[in-house]
């Protein structure tokens, strides 16, 4: 638009003059590393013609450069810059980082510098590509990290303070301090620091003798040594002038211990000579013309009358060398004469001014006055001069000679600068410019003197935040704290610290953390099957919130939101049922532990039939037990006899009948069990039985019993329960023989002796069964891992398991010994880590996080913060339950 504009006005004025501005534009603009482009290069150029240019090689432009030819000459359309970073910065023992690395770099492209192996450096070497080419972001160097100094050689005469013990390395930034003995100084740096390079920072001194130079010739010195010796210290000498010079300094000189002489040495010089005052002038002290002064002393003017005003300086001294400071002033009448001004004119023809008139100037162009207030006449004491001085003064933006304190500018050794240049200002560790946070600017001198931005880097501090939720502020003596200093500081009730966070520190970005101080809140906690009627999402300090248990579990309770989260750790209990044992029925669908609403299933038994269930409910197991009683009818048993007759048996009722005479056999029926056998009485017979070696000579049975005149093999007869008989059988009668009878059940024999007695045994006894166990013993914790029975045999054996946590102890088997349990089954109880004792004994678990420990188990704890007090140590064992802690303050 701006180029299109240039050119419709130049065909507005090309009817005008053109031949007079033909050779306008014959000096071509000129603009650094750029060259006019092939396509628009000529011979000559005319009015309207236009010249592009483009970079040279190696060198990249922010925007094109065009120009237009005028009447006035060469009309700037767009002027671009040509810069070039094609050449990277030397760095020494580094290279640029792969990430960083390009083919080409633009306008404001960063790179990073990696030290070589061996070397480090403190920050991040870092450049920026700029119109000037690449500038240093962080002047830093890769220097070699050495393991340490050399020790100094050992020299009787040197002292050396500050060498570590043992022969330890001397590590960078440890210092030494050297000394001599007295008589002797430290030539060389008395300080040594062992730098990063493993290099002290100066050579190693040595001890020479203290003397001092002697006095220059041209001074008399009176007491120098004989034979031109050393002048050790202590030594005195004096010193005087010729009669027509004074002597500017001390006349006595003391050679000191460190070698110089304890003032500094005195020059001899021309005295001032005092010319005839002007007239009308007074002169104090008062001194006849033509006599001398020595350098220091001063004449005072003053005019003889108060008509008159001193023009000129009313104190005029001596500076040696018969130099004065001043001309001597005149007297004369208020006047001043019109100042000579640098780049600047007064108005007007004025050759005198009286007091209080003003003076009217005014400066060149890019030159302003120095003082916006108008110029007066004025008398000041007894001379007569401008107030405030008229003077120009460049458009220039100025810094102080001396850099303010944590400021470095570069360039370092410029402090005027012209409008448009620029000035890197960059600050150090614990200052800031434009914003705490940056600690560099590049800053512009704008057209009217002043910088865009004050070049004066402040010190980064951090004042007491105004936040209500601070407590206490541990500042003592209001002192000015600065970057990276802390302060210890306690929060209100209902705000804490953020997590592990003790003190505040100052940072660039104020204080941290941010917020010093949290709401204490707590979200919202989804406690296993239970509910409250709340919708809230955070909770504040203090504030409680209700839980109710679903159906199916226990409990009701009220959770606070505390400094640490919901002070308590409560849960809801499931509800369960341990499996009831019943008398006289047993549990078909047996579990240890039954849930809400299951229901356990019993089948009776022991003399009862049928059957129930129930019902696990909160208020334990509800439902009716109902068995009914086994009863048995009398049974009447052909050809035999019982003398227990009745109409009704009870269960397990015992009728033993006997078959009657004539016929054998006896039996047992018991109601309940075999009640419904149907046993039969066998009529007794004997069928004629031959033996060798003897015949059958008469028969007679009376009782179907007895034989007669014939002897038999007998056999003994067996008891019941495996009874064993030990006998020698043999052919003929058996006589008072005594065999052995054995009863053999679970291994265990049992023996006696019967005796064949008239064709009788005697003394057979009946094997006893050894008695059976009934339901297994309870264990507290405990369980019987399979299906309970009502009777258990002899040594039959049942497995017990413990609850989830508990440890077992003996067992896991009790065994049904003759009617008894045998056997040791126990189960030891678990410890509950409670977070609350924890909180009061001020300790943490280190070597575990579960909530259960098992009996035995060995954990460590950690105190939460503080140190251990108390006997207690810090590594426990679990005892059936019981978990001893230790204490911490």
């Amino acid at each position: 638009m701006h180029l299109s504009v240039v050119l419709l006005l130049l065909h507005l004025w090309g009817n005008v003059g053109l031949s007079s501005s033909q050779n306008a534009c014959s000096q071509l603009p000129l603009l650094l590393h750029a060259n006019i482009s092939e396509g628009t290069k000529k011979a000559e150029y005319n009015e309207g013609d236009v010249i592009a240019f483009t970079c040279e090689p190696g060198f990249l432009s922010d925007q094109p450069s065009k120009f237009v030819c005028t009447r006035g000459g060469w009309l700037t359309v767009r002027q671009g810059h040509c810069y070039s970073c094609s050449q990277l910065p030397v760095v020494p023992h580094a290279h640029v980082s792969e990430e960083t690395r390009k083919a080409e770099y633009q306008l404001g492209n960063v790179i990073h510098f990696t030290c070589e192996a061996g070397y480090t450096s403190d920050l991040t070497i870092r450049y920026v590509c700029l119109k000037d080419g690449w500038l240093a972001v962080h002047n830093e160097t890769c220097y070699f990290q050495a393991s340490g100094c050399e020790r100094p050689p050992a020299d009787g005469d040197l002292t050396i303070k500050g060498l570590p013990e043992d022969q330890a390395p001397i590590l960078p930034d440890r210092f030494i301090e050297i000394s001599c003995p007295p008589g002797k100084k430290v030539n060389g740096s008395s300080v040594l620091i062992c730098g990063k390079d493993g290099q002290w920072n100066n050579p190693i001194p040595t001890c020479e003798v203290v003397t001092c130079e002697p006095p220059p010739e041209d001074l008399i010195v009176k007491g120098l040594p004989e034979d031109q010796g050393p002048i050790l210290p202590d030594h005195v000498v004096e010193i005087s002038c010729p009669p027509e010079k004074s002597l500017n300094g001390s006349s006595v000189l003391i050679c000191g211990k460190d070698g110089q002489w304890n003032n500094p040495i005195p020059t001899c010089e021309d005295k001032c000579r005092v010319p005839s005052p002007p007239q009308g002038l007074w002169i104090s002290p008062q001194r006849r013309p033509g006599s001398m002064l020595n350098r220091g002393e001063t004449l005072r003017f003053s005019c003889r009358t108060s008509s008159q005003f001193l023009h000129g300086n009313a104190v005029v001294e001596c500076l040696g060398n018969g130099q004065w400071s001043h001309r001597f002033p005149t007297c004369g009448a208020v006047k001043c004469e019109v100042p000579v001004l640098e780049h600047g004119s007064v108005r007007g023809d004025i050759r005198d001014y009286n007091e209080h008139e003003v003076l009217h100037y005014e400066c060149l162009e890019r030159y302003r006055k120095t003082e916006e207030r108008p110029s007066k006449c004025t008398k000041i004491g007894q001379r007569a001069d401008w107030s405030p001085t008229p003077a120009c003064e460049s458009s220039k933006c100025k810094l102080d000679v001396l850099s303010p304190e944590g400021t470095r500018y570069e360039p370092a050794n410029r402090n005027v600068f012209l409008p448009g240049q620029t000035l890197r200002v960059t600050c150090g560790e614990k200052y800031w410019i434009s914003s705490p946070r940056d600690t560099s600017a590049l800053i512009t001198c704008n057209d009217d003197g002043k910088w865009e931005l004050d070049p004066v880097c402040r010190e980064v501090t951090c004042n007491r935040p105004p936040d209500r939720a601070i407590y206490l502020w541990n500042n003592y003596w209001d002192r000015k704290i600065t970057l990276h200093d802390t302060v210890r500081y306690s929060c209100r009730s209902g705000y804490k610290k953020p997590d592990g966070v003790r003190q505040a520190t100052c940072t660039r970005g104020g204080w941290s953390p941010d917020p010093l101080c949290q709401e204490i809140t707590c979200d919202t906690r989804d406690i296993p099957n239970a509910s409250t009627g709340s919708t809230k999402q955070i909770y504040k300090y203090n504030e409680q919130a209700r839980f109710v248990c679903n159906e199916g579990f226990r409990g009701d309770f009220w959770l606070s939101c505390r400094e640490n989260g919901w002070d308590q750790n409560q849960r809801c209990e499931e509800i369960t049922c341990r499996a009831r044992p019943y008398r006289g029925a047993d549990i078909v669908n047996y579990k240890s532990t039954y849930k809400y609403k299951e229901q356990a299933v019993y089948k009776c038994r022991g003399g009862y039939e049928g059957g129930f269930s129930l019902t696990c409910t909160e208020q334990g197991w509800t439902g009716q037990t109902q068995c009914t009683e086994i009863t048995c009818d009398r049974r009447d048993i052909p050809n035999a006899s019982t003398q227990n007759v009745k109409d009704k048996y009870q269960y397990a009722e015992q009728v033993n009948y006997v078959c009657n005479e004539g016929y054998r056999g006896r039996f047992t029926l018991t109601c309940g069990e075999n009640w419904d056998q149907n046993p039969q009485c066998e009529e007794i017979t004997c069928r004629a039985r031959p033996y060798r070696g003897a015949d059958i000579i008469n028969y007679k049975s009376t009782t179907g019993l007895d034989w007669t005149n014939t002897v038999y093999r007998k056999t003994v007869p067996k008891t019941e329960h495996r009874r064993r008989i030990r006998s020698h059988q043999r052919q003929g009668s058996v006589r008072q023989q005594r065999p052995s009878s054995v009863c053999v059940q679970n291994d265990t024999d049992k023996q006696f002796t019967v005796t064949c007695e008239q064709g009788v045994w005697a003394g057979i006894q009946n094997c006893t069964e050894l008695a059976h166990c009934g339901l297994p013993p309870f264990v507290a914790d405990g369980d019987v891992k399979y299906s309970l029975k009502s009777q258990y045999r002899h040594e039959e054996r049942v497995e017990y398991m413990c609850q989830i946590y508990y440890t077992m102890e003996g067992g896991p088997n009790k065994t049904c010994v003759n009617g008894e349990w045998a056997g040791h089954v126990r189960c030891l109880k678990p410890c509950i880590v409670n977070e609350d004792d924890f909180r009061q004994h001020n300790v943490t678990l280190k070597s575990s996080s579960g909530k259960f420990l098992v009996h035995e188990e060995v954990v460590e704890f950690s105190c939460a913060r503080g140190e251990p007090v108390g006997a207690v140590a810090l590594r426990q064992r679990c005892n059936s339950g019981v978990l001893i802690l230790p204490s911490c303050n």
